[in-house]
């Protein structure tokens, strides 16, 4: 047997157990959303369906599309990078005392909208992130020589045009992300004006994007169709309807301790761009159907909030944390994640063993993420396709199709009140 000695065993880094037990909360909470199957807007962005995004997180997500786990990888990497970005967060809080910092950080860890959300496939979780880098980048002090934080060990970070030539590329990826990132727009030329760039730069990094990004809107006008239905919808949702949901959408943000801490910490520190920037979010989401997971977005305002609270005020770890941590389990359990098999994932897992060929009908309106979970061709039902189909899925009751098609049991699904299957071998 071979001895080793301890100078050659690998060094335990300090930053490894904790990023160890925060990778284990990611899995968890990818494997928490993978439980229900894909969802609408997960497969739109998994089959790079032009909806009404820009196309570069779907785009990569795509390229995927020829493993057998796609789903699970991206679920496993978006909880990852959500639940890493605390790192971030906990760089923005150095000089604050440890205590005040696990605060901060628990802040971010234990929103519910990261409980809820952690795993799932959307490119609000990216945008997210993107809006928490640049409020980052706002905290950071770049004076050259100080050593107070990761990028300080770049010496070219230091230099204005390399930081002003970074923002400007962070904002166009992030614009091609999500059209919902237009809302940094007033934190990303703050920060550009901070670098001291010249007017033409500050055009040329801040406000060229947005001009790509609105000729690439006018040549897909698929995209400007769908954003007009989006709205189209969202102007029969009452005023009430507007002000509750976006209320409840900060309280799962910040788990109610962190949005009462958030909220007092941005209206203390006065900042401008954030606070416009926040503005923004707010006049979006209460323009249009406040979907659940547009409280990712409100998540790195609240988190920056907090920050600035702490730096005025020491709360009491014992006090804040449990309370934190019992607001989200409370509201977790009043707004779960969907738990549930979608009738997409369930009807497959029912039509595929049968070893059977031919396409899937569907009538009425149905959802992407049945293309997503079948391997077989799906269609909407026509009575003339029948010859070459093998299951017909009815969204409504249907009529008896013949002694040639049966019914097809579908455990644990109530939504469908019926699937066809051939009969004849």
């Amino acid at each position: 047997m071979i001895a080793f000695s301890d100078e050659r065993r690998l060094p335990l880094r300090p930053w490894m157990i904790p990023a160890f037990i925060l990778e284990v909360y990611a899995f968890a909470l990818a494997f928490l959303q993978a439980v229900g199957g894909v969802r609408t807007d997960e497969a739109k962005y998994l089959l790079n369906i032009p909806y009404p995004h820009p196309p570069l997180a779907r785009t990569i997500f795509s390229l995927t599309e020829f493993l057998p786990f796609q789903e699970m990888l991206w679920r496993v990497i978006l909880a990852s990078v959500l639940v890493q970005a605390v790192w971030l967060v906990w760089d923005m809080g150095r000089r604050l005392p440890r205590p005040s910092r696990f605060v901060l950080a628990a802040s971010w860890l234990l929103s519910a909208a990261v409980i809820t959300l952690g795993g799932a496939i959307l490119v609000a979780t990216l945008t997210a992130l993107q809006g928490l880098v640049l409020l980052w980048l706002w905290e950071c002090k770049w004076e050259a020589g100080k050593e107070i934080n990761f990028f300080s060990r770049f010496p070219l970070i230091h230099r204005k045009e390399w930081q002003a030539c970074l923002i400007g590329i962070w904002w166009l990826f992030s614009l091609f992300t999500a059209y919902q990132a237009v809302i940094f727009l007033p934190l990303v030329l703050a920060l550009l004006r901070r670098c001291g760039t010249s007017f033409p730069l500050r055009v040329l990094y801040g406000w060229l994007p947005l001009g790509l990004l609105g000729i690439y809107t006018l040549s897909n006008p698929l995209a400007a169709a769908t954003m007009l239905i989006h709205a189209d919808d969202g102007s029969s949702v009452t005023a009430f309807t507007r002000l509750w949901g976006t209320a409840k959408l900060l309280l799962i943000a910040g788990s109610g301790v962190a949005t009462v801490l958030g909220l007092l910490g941005l209206l203390r520190r006065r900042s401008r761009p954030v606070l416009f920037s926040f503005v923004l979010l707010l006049f979006f989401v209460l323009g249009s159907v406040p979907y659940p997971y547009y409280a990712l977005l409100f998540l790195p305002f609240l988190s920056f909030g907090v920050l600035h609270v702490l730096d005025h005020e020491r709360l009491s770890v014992t006090v804040v944390l449990p309370s934190l941590a019992a607001a989200a389990v409370v509201l977790v359990f009043l707004f779960p994640p969907e738990f549930h098999r979608s009738p997409a994932r369930a009807v497959m897992q029912a039509i595929i063993p049968r070893d059977k060929q031919g396409d899937i009908l569907i009538t009425h309106s149905f959802g992407h993420e049945w293309q997503y979970e079948s391997p077989f061709t799906v269609r909407h039902f026509r009575r003339p396709l029948m010859a070459d189909a093998q299951a017909i899925v009815c969204q409504e009751q249907c009529d008896d199709f013949g002694f040639e098609w049966k019914p097809l049991s579908v455990r644990g699904i109530t939504d469908l009140p019926e699937v066809w299957v051939r009969s004849s071998p």
